[in-house]
């Protein structure tokens, strides 16, 4: 990730907290690809990222002294993200989640999250990652689960219709998100 210069906690930048971090020399994904980037090179190299990023232990990750979130926190903390989500693709949802809570799956050792892993969220030079950006949902907790990246994937694409965060390739996750959903009550049934 990009190194910190400076930090603010005083509400300056519209009327929040920031961080100043140092630019890194990278094109988004579409730039990458029309530059001739192999589509999947590039995917590998974000594979590989996310696996180092969760071998990383936990008390150098930077997140402080976070508890690392328990499944039941996960749950609660992504149905905030997935009641936002496009409702005609996350009607099996709140089923999803009451199996989780009613049977939460055995916790993994926690590694560090990101929270918002996708290419929009990185940017590569020379067919592999630079810099992964936007970590402000980052934390310590389960390194992967259906109902969390359907909810991810959902609230992006509500961001994506409403204007507020413009990205097409949203509009092409619907059957993801639903996916996500049904492989998670088939695990759990």
């Amino acid at each position: 990730m990009p190194a910190i210069v400076a930090t603010c906690e005083d509400p300056v930048v519209d009327g929040r907290p920031f961080v100043l971090m140092e630019a890194i020399h990278g094109d988004r994904v579409e730039q990458a690809i029309d530059a001739g980037g192999n589509p999947l090179q590039l995917a590998s190299s974000a594979v590989e990222v996310l696996r180092r990023f969760q071998a990383v232990p936990c008390e150098i990750t930077g997140i402080g002294n976070e508890d690392p979130m328990p499944p039941l926190g996960e749950v609660a903390r992504w149905t905030w993200l997935m009641d936002r989500a496009p409702s005609e693709l996350t009607g099996q949802a709140p089923r999803l989640a009451q199996m989780l809570i009613e049977r939460p799956p055995v916790p993994r050792a926690p590694v560090l999250v990101h929270g918002d892993y996708h290419f929009g969220n990185m940017l590569f030079d020379h067919g592999r990652v630079a810099a992964v950006v936007d970590w402000e949902i980052a934390q310590l907790g389960q390194p992967l689960t259906l109902y969390k990246y359907a909810a991810i994937f959902g609230y992006n694409l509500m961001l994506h219709r409403r204007g507020k965060r413009p990205d097409p390739s949203y509009e092409q996750r619907t059957d993801t998100i639903m996916g996500f959903i049904e492989q998670g009550i088939g695990a759990l049934a």
